[in-house]
Order: C-alpha cells, then structure tokens, then sequence
C-alpha cells in the first residue's frame, strides 16, 4: 500500500470522494468541494447536540448552531457523511476533522485550547513534538459525530471505522486529538478498551459563560492514532490478563475495525489475528 508519509497541506485531503465498504457509503467533503452536503452536516450536528442536551434551541439558527459556537470553518475542515447505501440524509452520521492551516498552530484547534489546562505532565510536550516531526497536519482535531434523527449507533461506528482507514491510507502519522464527552468516553472505552482512544488529560470542564450551552458537561481528552488501531486491539485481544469475556469484547471491535481494511498493512500481531479471522469465517 503507498502512503504518503507527510501531508503539507490539507487540501490534499479535501477532494470530493465516496468510500463504499460493503453496504456502506461515506461521502468525504469540504465546503469548496460540496457546500450542499456541509449544509446537511452541519444540520445534523445541530440536531443531535440539541436533543443530546448539549445546547438549548437559542443555540441554533436556520437548523445550524451558532458560528460562536460551532468555530471549525473553511477548508482545513473535512465533513464525512456516512449512510447504508440507499438510505436518505435523515438516516445518516457525520463526523468532521479540523487540520491545522500550514501557516498555523496547534492553538487553532480548540480540542487543544479547551483542555490546555487539564492535560497530563508532558502530554502537550508530545503533540508539539509530533507536529515538529511529522508537519502540523500530523495533529487532527476529531468532533461533530452525530447522528439524523433516524439514523443508528452502528451507522456512527461504521464512519468512525471508515475515517480511522482513511487516515491510515493517507498518512500513516496522523494522530486525532478528541475531546469526548464523558458518556461516549465510557462508552467507547467498553467496547474497544482504554488504550484505544488514550486519555491525555482530567476532565475539562468547558465554560463558555453562554446561556445556551450546557456547561455542567464534562470532556475527556484523548488521542487515537488511526494506524495503531488495529494492532491495539489485537495485542488486547491476545492478552492473557483478560478475562474470556473481555478478551471476546476486543475480539469482536478486531473484526469490526478490520472489515474494509484489506489494503492497510498491519502490525505483525495484527496481520496473525486478521488472517486467523479471515480464515475462520471462510470455513465457517
């Protein structure tokens, strides 16, 4: 598989695109590439954040959430929209990933700027490392995953899945940096394990002092790296200090994250795991 070991400006990433992994579509976007489909992401980031009680009504306008609010804008910022193939806009998830400019820094990504004061010693000597190694577009903010009001969990694990691929495909180095909110930090950390989607820091607590956003929320941040997924899970579900039961739960978010990822090269534990899977459901 080649890959591109740096990427120096995120407009490389941007072209319009569609992923098709089985039955499911993820269209990949910018506003310069697909302003229409930004429209329905932002839409649908709107509606889900208001029914997840993180904002109030006053918080959105024409089905949007206010420009103060929702800041990652122009075309450092890439949209995926994902769907089963045949399904419409109300039964979709998006998530978006927010690039550093060439020209910026690692204080343009508010994932950074609101945990700045809750991140672990030394925590933020590794991303400005990772940025002086790799190029700024190495540290991608990851948020916005929501869904339309018909759409499933399962629809939001398959994007994730996909956009986790994607960045692999495209550059190895990127690194995501997440501020979860604490139930979905729970939640993933259930299903894949805590070593998955690092925790880099305490809870943040982001104060806006707006009436229309809840600022009793709490946040996680945390890093995933997009290339090591993979081999994460499967040293997890080979571990021997699991019991059977979690060591199932890894095994199952293995085969999970590994559909579509046939062209990725993986990890020596990994690529053992992924031809034993591959085999095992061939005979089955």
């Amino acid at each position: 598989m080649a890959v591109k070991e740096k990427i120096n400006n995120p407009g490389e990433l941007t072209e319009l695109r569609n992923i098709t992994v089985g039955s499911f579509l993820v269209r990949r976007f910018t506003e310069s590439t697909n302003p229409e489909l930004v429209e329905v992401a932002q839409r649908i980031h709107a509606y889900d954040y208001l029914i997840s009680g993180y904002v109030s009504e006053d918080a959105i306008i024409d089905g949007k959430l206010r420009s103060e609010i929702d800041t990652a804008r122009g075309d450092t910022v890439t949209y995926y929209l994902g769907q089963e193939c045949g399904d419409d806009d109300n039964k979709a998830s998006t998530i978006r990933k927010k690039y550093i400019a060439p020209d910026g820094s690692i204080e343009d990504l508010s994932a950074f700027g609101n945990s700045i004061g809750s991140l672990y010693a030394g925590e933020e000597d590794v991303l400005r490392s990772h940025i002086s190694k790799f190029g700024a577009q190495s540290v991608v903010e990851v948020g916005a995953l929501a869904r339309a009001c018909g759409s499933k969990s399962s629809v939001s694990m398959k994007l994730i899945r996909t956009a986790v691929h994607d960045a692999v495909r495209e550059n190895p180095h990127e690194r995501w940096m997440i501020l979860f909110a604490d139930p979905a930090y729970r939640s993933m950390e259930r299903f894949y394990g805590p070593t998955v989607a690092r925790r880099i820091g305490h809870e943040a607590i982001v104060s806006s002092g707006k009436s229309y956003i809840n600022d009793k929320l709490s946040f996680i941040p945390s890093v995933i790296e997009p290339a090591n997924v993979l081999d994460t899970l499967a040293q997890e579900a080979s571990s021997p200090d699991l019991d059977s039961r979690t060591r199932s739960k890894r095994l199952q978010a293995f085969k999970f994250m590994s559909e579509g990822a046939e062209d990725i090269v993986l990890g020596d534990r990994a690529q053992d795991l992924y031809e034993q899977v591959m085999a095992g459901e061939q005979s089955a």
